[in-house]
């Protein structure tokens, strides 16, 4: 017959010792590392964390969208000629200032819509390879070194319009004859995404 007060006393010498290892691994998970990366990450905030959480978004994610909303908007008409794309411009009374951004957003636009199967045109490619010291070029902005060809029908641009928030993005693509606005598609951009620019 197994004795009872030296059952009883294994037993509780058993839960002393649990208890004390329970005491001392919480007594060292709260002593802070000395490496810890956490302890280093000083004056982190909410705002810090939304801002590297959406750099990630690029120009080209907004302009995306607007392709494919102006892809959705011509609603079954079918564009027989190339559409050239242009610089976004400030929505001011002259319509002829433009930006980094007007001209980031038009850049990406070519890309986007020839996912669609729309052909695009570019203005300033010039008749030739300008082949220098530093480099290789086809690409200008002089009127003079550009050879174009070619009747233009479609024209793809817009207008930015700046707020404390951010910019709104207004697109439309226009049949240069007649005037006529065919398609139109709107975007936000937030302020964060234009400063990592």
């Amino acid at each position: 017959m197994p004795n009872y007060e030296t059952f009883r006393l294994k037993t509780l010498s058993q839960l002393t010792a649990v208890g004390l290892l329970s005491i001392a691994i919480t007594a060292c998970s709260s002593v802070p590392e000395e490496d810890d990366p956490a302890e280093s990450m000083i004056g982190l905030t909410l705002a810090d964390e939304v801002y590297s959480f959406h750099t990630h978004q690029r120009i080209n994610d907004y302009t995306d969208r607007l392709a494919h909303d102006l892809f959705r908007n011509l609603r079954n008409i079918q564009l027989n000629q190339p559409i050239l794309v242009t610089s976004f411009v400030k929505f001011d009374e002259t319509l002829q200032k433009t930006s980094k951004l007007g001209n980031l957003v038009s850049e990406s636009l070519i890309g986007n819509m020839q996912e669609y199967d729309i052909q695009v045109m570019d203005v300033h490619l010039m008749g030739g390879v300008n082949i220098t010291p530093t480099g290789d070029f086809v690409f200008s902005r002089d009127r003079d070194e550009i050879e174009f060809a070619g009747e233009i029908s479609y024209v793809l641009s817009g207008v930015i319009i700046e707020s404390e928030r951010g910019f709104t993005i207004n697109a439309r693509i226009m049949e240069l004859k007649t005037k006529k606005v065919i398609s139109t598609a709107s975007t936000f951009i937030p302020s964060f995404v234009i400063e990592v620019i």
